[in-house]
């Protein structure tokens, strides 16, 4: 997965997959209390709640922002990456997800 030469320029983290509706169930499940993203632009938490609240989800993608469309993605893994909750109840898929971002952080730094 290659990243944009503008985002390289402004210092973003390389692309991560979109969330998968199992990924997505899993949240719902697991880290409904507390937030799961946070938008560099607004400077605003959100819970997953919050996420899939937006009229304009479009496919099943529960990843922007409600107010600016940014792509939260990246937020979301870090969250899964370092949650407590997830850590002690889907530890394999935590390991996924560190793994994932590695990746993606070794990608942008070969880019």
């Amino acid at each position: 997965m290659a990243a944009h030469k503008d985002c390289i320029a402004a210092g973003l983290p390389a692309p991560v997959p979109r969330l998968t509706e199992a990924e997505h169930a899993k949240l719902i499940h697991l880290c409904f209390d507390h937030p799961i993203a946070t938008c560099v632009k607004c400077g605003r938490d959100y819970r997953v709640t919050e996420l899939g609240a937006d009229v304009l989800v479009l496919a099943g993608h529960y990843d922007r922002c409600p107010f600016c469309r940014a792509d939260l993605t990246w937020s979301i893994r870090q969250h899964i990456a370092v949650c407590a909750v997830v850590r002690v109840s889907e530890p394999r898929w935590q390991a996924e997800v560190r793994e994932a971002l590695a990746r993606a952080r070794e990608l942008r730094k070969a880019s």
